[in-house]
């Protein structure tokens, strides 16, 4: 795949997601199920529904102009392709045989001069650590008041931590039932580390008997012994705890990716409760909880940004600025009452810091941190250690093929970790 996203793939993202009751995924079908049909009218009315439902939404925007070009109007094509790069948005359609035409216009060539513009890297940052194991693929990670870091494998299902005395197995495959490993939170005070996982098909040792199975495990710091491990009950669906937070020794929230939804974990009593049921969301990924404004801010990675009052559950999108994308979001973290976003949708990936308003209802404005850094191959999560954020760069996420295997996985580099300073 090219440094640029691929039209067919933004096309298609998300289309396995939890589907979210915002008229999005019905205007999506229909526009592709005319498109399939010929009716490349009724597929473009479609699409911009799709862009209606969710303004600024590269798949859906990406749908216009493909449906445009198809149409012959080039033009109109060319304009929403420029659009999208004017986002920060770039989508490859060099060897589209629909936008044929669009190559052709006197006008390509600024979109071409726009996409390579974004596509030059940008942002301070620096390597922190990386591993020699290129088949790891890495999600979860955390750091410790040592500064030693966590770091969790999709494709092993365990948990290494990196420090001074160089790598070491923290939580082996299988302990307490530790699958594949993503988001990771530290309890310094009760010497704890919390940890998400689900059985999933990219693992070397998938077990089909526990395909869906999700869970959080709680390790000891000290040494890595299990504590306990909570594991949500069969229901029959699809379940992937894709990150979490920590509220207090007992109690942690947690993304449902593949349910959609929003869980609050007890340990006390094992018991998952549901905070936003099942299906309000697309597919949740990164959580933050800002203790000033009492609120979870949640990462629908293609449903937007939200924010879930606390005391009240009530779930509202949070309002973009002008020129602000919010689609995307995996990993979402909290610094200074801003929010730091990792965005790994369309191309080029990146990290931002968003500023919100005084309530958290509306973005005041993002600013990039990193952007379309050589080390960057689907970056993930993240964790904040005072003033530095450690990013997951190249989870290798989009490596797997149909069949869920890792594709030439020598070819791949190791787990890269990199620093981004944040300021004060």
């Amino acid at each position: 795949m090219g440094r640029v996203l691929a039209v067919s793939l933004i096309l298609a993202a998300c289309s396995a997601c939890a589907q979210a009751s915002d008229g999005y995924a019905e205007a999506r079908n229909a526009s592709r199920a005319a498109y399939q049909a010929g009716d490349f009218e009724a597929a473009l009315a479609h699409a911009r529904d799709m862009a209606t439902h969710r303004p600024g939404y590269p798949p859906a925007l990406a749908a216009v102009a493909r449906t445009e070009a198809r149409l012959g109007r080039a033009e109109d094509a060319l304009a929403t392709l420029i659009g999208l790069a004017e986002a920060d948005v770039a989508v490859d359609v060099s060897g589209v045989a629909d936008f044929a035409g669009v190559r052709e216009l006197p006008g390509y060539a600024r979109l071409e001069m726009l996409q390579s513009a974004l596509m030059a890297p940008a942002g301070e940052h620096s390597v922190a650590a990386r591993l020699d194991d290129p088949g790891f693929v890495p999600e979860g990670i955390a750091v410790d008041a040592e500064g030693r870091l966590y770091l969790g494998s999709i494709r092993y299902g365990r948990i290494v931590r990196i420090g001074s005395a160089g790598v070491e197995t923290f939580a082996a495959s299988g302990a307490s039932g530790l699958a594949s490993v993503f988001g990771l939170r530290i309890d310094e005070a009760n010497g704890l580390l919390w940890a998400a996982t689900a059985m999933m098909p990219q693992a070397v040792d998938f077990d089909p008997e526990r395909a869906g199975a999700s869970g959080i495990l709680r390790f000891r710091l000290a040494d890595g012994a299990p504590v306990d491990a909570h594991w949500l009950p069969e229901d029959g669906a699809e379940h992937v705890l894709g990150d979490l937070i920590v509220m207090d020794e007992h109690l942690a929230v947690a993304t449902d990716s593949a349910g959609g939804a929003i869980l609050e974990l007890d340990t006390r009593t094992g018991r998952f409760t549901p905070l936003v049921e099942p299906g309000r969301l697309e597919s949740p990924q990164g959580i933050a909880f800002d203790p000033r404004r009492d609120a979870y801010f949640v990462a629908d990675w293609g449903g937007g940004l939200h924010r879930l009052e606390r005391a009240s559950g009530r779930l509202e999108r949070v309002e973009g600025s002008p020129g602000a994308l919010l689609y995307g979001i995996d990993g979402l973290y909290l610094h200074g009452g801003d929010l730091i976003a990792v965005q790994n949708m369309s191309q080029p990936h990146r990290v931002t810091r968003i500023a919100l308003d005084a309530t958290g209802h509306r973005v005041v404005r993002q600013d990039i941190l990193a952007r379309a850094l050589p080390e960057f191959d689907e970056p993930t999560l993240g964790t904040v250690d005072g003033d530095t954020f450690y990013l997951v760069a190249n989870s290798h996420w989009n490596r797997f093929g149909a069949d869920n295997r890792l594709q030439d996985p020598d070819s791949l580099t190791g787990p890269t970790v990199l620093a981004i300073p944040l300021g004060e």
